[in-house]
């Protein structure tokens, strides 16, 4: 059970901060990237790309303690469950839209584990549409 709930994250529009800082709703975050080596993470909607500090291990956790649904797909991502309509069986490729162009965001597995996370995402949301 979680205490507090968020439905924003305070973040900076660029990597070091000059720009200030901005909220952006948890809701609207697609994909999560990290930057081990330098502690920052890189925040993903739809239309923009956003910065702020910490490990993922600590934004999935706390995000996922937070009542949102966040699955680390490797090392340095992790997507939002809730936002993935598209699914390439063949690749494991998490799309985001429903029309897929060069500029769309997608993210995936390795290639061992494509199988299990497509069986997984289309158990989690079977509306989950395949290419």
């Amino acid at each position: 059970m979680h205490l507090y709930t968020i439905d924003t994250l305070t973040v900076s529009k660029d990597e070091l901060g000059t720009l200030g800082l901005v909220s952006v709703k948890v809701q609207d975050i697609i994909i999560i990237k990290s930057l081990s080596e330098k502690k920052r993470i890189i925040i993903h909607t739809l239309t923009d790309v956003y910065y702020t500090m910490g490990t993922l291990v600590y934004w999935e956790t706390a995000l996922n303690s937070s009542g949102y649904n966040f699955l680390v797909l490797d090392r340095s991502e992790m997507i939002n469950q809730d936002k993935v309509i598209l699914l390439n069986p063949k690749t494991g490729d998490a799309y985001f839209e429903r029309i897929v162009n060069k500029q769309s965001k997608k993210c995936g597995v390795a290639y061992h584990r494509v199988k299990d996370f497509v069986e997984f995402m289309l158990k989690y949301n079977p509306e989950i549409q395949l290419m």
